[in-house]
């Protein structure tokens, strides 16, 4: 069970947000619907009160459900519903992982920190990462929801020394890492939010591998100028074909 309640408490203002149809424009960015987004956290958050103990020898871990396993098995998920897979995304996952074992690192493999610590830093780091490389939120959004459990298995991995057997009563997927996993996909909102505001996905893919790609007109801005460009030629030849037509009569 969570003993920090922010990721319980954005899950449950999430879930309000959704069924008010308050977070529309945010389910078609993710190209989720209503109905899928509701169940996924109603399960996310229901299982993030179920811990299964793996008492194999020689293991001793209790993993978290909500906190580990349902990450991982949503961001596979998705990469499967996903058209394709690029680079980019590979790349954006190894920047969330790198991230988040650099948080632990620097500020040691204690997962009795308060949440308000210095990870908060790697954690936004990472999310801003993703979504600078793949230029698109629903990919950034695989990249935190695969990256993030891949880093709890890696300090799991390095708590022991290197060795699982010597992981005793070690949980696999604490309450800070699923606070953090949470707080990861609240700061793509906003981020994702701030992209659009500078840029096009669609120039983004054909002009630039870097996704913070500023253009001096906007995709709409552009369709305009075509437009009016357009009717300029068009009123150019019904010019012509008038002067070619009063020159007719004259002969």
């Amino acid at each position: 069970m969570p003993r920090y309640p922010f990721g319980t408490i954005v899950m449950l203002l999430s879930m309000i947000f959704v069924v008010f149809d308050m977070a529309k424009s945010l389910l078609d960015r993710y190209k989720i619907t209503k109905p899928i987004a509701l169940a996924v956290i109603l399960l996310w958050w229901a299982t993030s009160f179920w811990e299964v103990p793996i008492q194999w020898a020689p293991w001793n871990i209790t993993i978290n459900i909500g906190a580990f396993l349902m990450p991982l098995l949503l961001g596979l998920f998705l990469l499967m519903k996903s058209s394709s897979t690029s680079l980019r995304l590979w790349l954006a996952l190894a920047v969330v992982i790198v991230s988040g074992l650099i948080g632990q690192l620097v500020l040691g493999f204690d997962q009795e920190h308060f949440f308000w610590d210095g990870r908060i830093l790697f954690v936004f780091v990472g999310a801003l990462s993703a979504l600078l490389i793949t230029g698109e939120a629903r990919t950034a959004l695989i990249a935190i929801l695969l990256g993030h459990p891949v880093v709890e298995g890696v300090v799991a991995f390095l708590a022991g020394q290197g060795r699982f057997g010597d992981i005793s009563g070690y949980v696999l997927g604490t309450p800070i890492a699923f606070d953090h996993v949470i707080l990861a996909l609240l700061f793509l909102w906003p981020l994702s939010l701030l992209m659009e505001r500078f840029t096009s996905y669609d120039e983004v893919e054909e002009k630039a591998w870097l996704p913070l790609y500023f253009t001096e007109e906007s995709s709409q801005e552009k369709a305009i100028t075509e437009m009016n460009e357009l009717n300029e030629m068009d009123d150019q030849d019904n010019e012509a074909t008038l002067v070619e037509q009063e020159e007719y009569k004259a002969k």
